[in-house]
C-alpha cells in the first residue's frame, strides 16, 4: 500500500512540475513533503518505527486526493485565464527607510519587555546552567504575537540589499533557542524570493548555493537540537539501529522528527476512533495559552510512541475531534486557500508574501499543524497591517479591497511619473498628428490656388494671342 501511495505523489509531483515548472506550488511542497517522508519512513532505521496502518495509509490518500483536486483546478483555471487576458503588471511590496527603523524600535522595544518579563534569556540559562530552559520563555497574549512580527519582518527583509536588521530578527531565534524562529524566517523569505525571482533556480550556481544552503539548515538544527537536548540523550531516546551508527546525527535529527510524527498517527488511529471533542481540542490550540489552559480536556498523550518525541503530524487534533472526515475535509479546505492565494500571487507581491507564510504551513505539515499555532495566523493579521498601506493602486486582499492612504512608496512615485509620460507622450502624439494634417492642408490649399492662378494666367495669354489674331 505505502510503494502505491508513493507511485501517486511520484505522479502529481511530475504533472505539477510539467504544469508550473515552479518548485514551490501547492503541488509541488504538499505532495514533495509526504514522498519524502513515507520515502524515508519505508527505511525503518529506528526500533521504535511501526509498520503504518492501512487505515492510516488510505487517510493520507484521501488527504492527498482532496488537496489536489482544488488545487489542480486552479491550474488549469489560470492557465485558461492567462490565454485570453494580457498579463497584467506586477504589484510590488516595498517600505521605506523610516518604516522600517520604526517597525524595528517596536520589534526591540517588545523584546526588551518579554526579557524583562522573564527575567534573562535562555541562552544564557543554558550556559549558566539555570533550572529555568527555553520553554519558561513566555509572556501571556505577546509572545505568539511577537514570534509573528519577528518572522514576518525577518522573511520579508532575508534578501533585501542594505536592510541591516534581518540580522537581529534571526538571532533573536538564537537568543530564545527556537528553532521554530530561525526555520520560518529562512522558509518563508527563500519562497518570497523565489516567487518574486521564478528563473533564479535556472542558474547551476544558484543551485549549488540552494543545497549548500539547505545541509547549513540541517546541521544547525542539529546543532541547536544537541545544544538544547543533548546528543546523546537524543540518541538513546531514539533508539536508532546498530546498523546506522554511521549515518550523521544531523540526518538522524531530520528521520526522527518526520518519521515519529507518523508512527505517533498511526498509534493513534490504533487507540482512538477519533470524533470526541467535537472542535474543543482544535480551539484549545489556537487559543493563546491564557485561554486554552481554561478548556480542561485530554488529548489522548498515550499514543505517543517516546515523550519525547510529541509531534504527529497535522492530524491529531483534527481526528480527536471530528473523525477521519475532518482530517480530509481539513486537507480539500487547506488545497482551496493555497490554491486562491498562490494564484493572486502571481502578480501580486502582496500575496506572494501571504503565501510564502502559507508555504511554511505546507513544508511542515509533517510536523505539526502550524495554522493552529498563534505564531502563523498572526502573520495573516499583521501582513495587511505592516504592508498595506504602501500602495499607490487598490490592492485586493482575501477579498476586501483595501485603498492605500497619500503616502507612496518610492516604487509607486516611480510608477507615477512613468505613466504620467506615458500619457504626456500620447498627447504629444495626438497634437503632432493634428499639426502635421493642418499642414497637409493648408499645402493642399496653397497648390490648389497655385494651379488656379496658372489656370487664370494661361486663359489671359491666350486670349490676349486670340486678339491680337483678329487685329492682324
Amino acid at each position: 500500500m505505502i510503494y502505491a501511495l508513493l507511485a501517486v505523489l511520484i505522479v502529481l509531483l511530475a504533472i505539477d512540475f510539467v504544469l508550473n515548472k515552479n518548485l514551490v506550488t501547492p503541488g509541488v511542497l504538499f505532495n514533495g513533503i509526504f514522498f519524502i517522508t513515507l520515502l524515508l519512513y519505508n527505511f525503518y532505521l529506528s526500533n521504535i518505527q511501526q509498520v503504518l496502518s492501512t487505515k492510516l495509509l488510505l487517510t493520507l490518500l484521501g488527504c492527498i486526493v482532496c488537496f489536489n483536486i482544488p488545487v489542480f483546478i486552479s491550474y488549469f483555471l489560470q492557465k485558461k485565464k492567462s490565454l485570453n487576458k494580457p498579463q497584467s503588471k506586477t504589484i510590488e511590496l516595498t517600505m521605506s527607510r523610516k518604516k522600517e527603523f520604526i517597525f524595528f524600535l517596536i520589534w526591540a522595544v517588545i523584546f526588551l519587555i518579554e526579557i524583562i518579563y522573564n527575567k534573562g534569556l535562555p541562552l544564557f540559562w543554558k550556559i549558566l546552567n539555570d533550572t529555568k530552559t527555553y520553554v519558561d520563555f513566555n509572556f501571556p497574549l505577546l509572545h505568539g504575537a511577537f514570534i509573528a512580527y519577528t518572522s514576518i519582518l525577518g522573511a520579508y527583509s532575508l534578501f533585501k540589499k542594505n536592510c541591516f536588521y534581518k540580522w537581529f530578527y534571526l538571532s533573536t531565534g538564537l537568543l530564545i533557542i527556537n528553532r521554530n524562529l530561525v526555520i520560518t524566517i529562512l522558509v518563508e523569505g527563500v519562497v518570497f524570493f523565489l516567487l518574486r525571482n521564478s528563473g533564479w533556480l535556472k542558474n547551476k550556481k544558484h543551485i549549488l548555493i540552494s543545497l549548500c544552503l539547505v545541509v547549513a539548515v540541517v546541521v544547525g538544527f542539529s546543532l541547536v537540537g544537541n545544544f538544547r537536548t543533548g546528543e546523546n540523550q537524543f540518541l538513546l531516546v531514539a533508539e536508532f539501529k546498530s546498523s546506522v551508527n554511521w549515518l550523521p546525527t544531523s540526518f538522524k535529527w531530520i528521520y526522527s522528527y518526520m518519521c515519529f510524527s507518523l508512527s505517533n498517527l498511526n498509534n493513534l488511529f490504533a487507540v482512538s476512533s477519533g470524533g470526541i471533542y467535537n472542535g474543543l481540542l482544535s480551539l484549545k490550540n489556537i487559543l493563546p495559552n491564557i485561554f486554552g489552559d481554561i478548556i480542561k480536556i485530554n488529548d489522548c498523550p498515550e499514543y505517543l510512541i517516546k515523550k519525547d518525541f510529541n509531534v504527529s503530524t497535522f492530524a491529531p487534533d483534527l481526528y480527536l475531534d471530528f473523525g477521519i472526515v475532518g482530517v480530509i475535509g481539513f486537507c480539500l479546505l487547506l488545497g482551496v486557500l493555497c490554491s486562491v492565494v498562490f494564484a493572486k500571487a502571481k502578480n501580486n507581491n502582496f500575496f506572494k508574501l501571504a503565501y510564502s507564510v502559507l508555504a511554511y504551513c505546507l513544508v511542515f505539515i509533517f510536523f505539526v499543524n502550524m495554522l493552529f499555532m498563534s505564531s502563523i495566523y498572526f502573520q495573516f493579521i499583521l501582513i495587511p497591517i505592516l504592508f498595506c498601506n504602501l500602495y499607490s493602486v487598490k490592492v485586493k486582499f482575501f477579498g476586501a479591497k483595501v485603498k492605500t492612504v497619500n503616502k507612496t512608496s518610492g516604487v509607486a512615485k516611480e510608477d507615477n511619473q512613468i505613466s504620467q509620460l506615458k500619457n504626456s507622450q500620447k498627447t504629444d502624439t495626438k497634437n503632432t498628428i493634428k499639426n502635421v494634417q493642418k499642414i497637409d492642408v493648408q499645402k493642399l490649399n496653397e497648390n490648389e490656388q497655385i494651379n488656379n492662378n496658372k489656370q487664370n494666367n494661361n486663359e489671359q495669354k491666350i486670349n490676349g494671342l486670340r486678339r491680337k489674331n483678329k487685329r492682324k
